[in-house]
């Protein structure tokens, strides 16, 4: 399950704040140790893989972002169960 709550900043146009609640009920009796999302809004990132391989389309996309717009997904912070955990952003690019 999962729960998202967003704003968009209209004085910024192409920028949503917001956050995320992810619930995930470990059915496995193995411990899970990692947890894999997989950010597609990052493809066209400025410097991403994505951006180098494919340049007309990032093109594309960076002509619609707002003046230091990110063009992707920027996380703040992961917590489970509300305590602050350790995160990674693994090939984002």
């Amino acid at each position: 399950d999962y729960t998202v709550a967003a704003t968009l900043d209209t004085a910024h146009a192409g920028t949503v704040d917001g956050a995320v609640e992810i619930r995930y009920t470990n059915a496995s009796p193995d411990t899970l140790r990692r947890l894999w999302l997989h950010l597609e809004q990052n493809l066209y990132r400025r410097g991403s893989l994505g951006a180098a391989r494919f340049p007309d389309a990032a093109r594309r996309v960076a002509r619609g972002l707002a003046p230091g717009a990110a063009g992707g997904h920027v996380l703040r912070d992961v917590t489970v169960d509300g305590r602050p955990v350790a995160w990674t952003v693994d090939d984002t690019r």
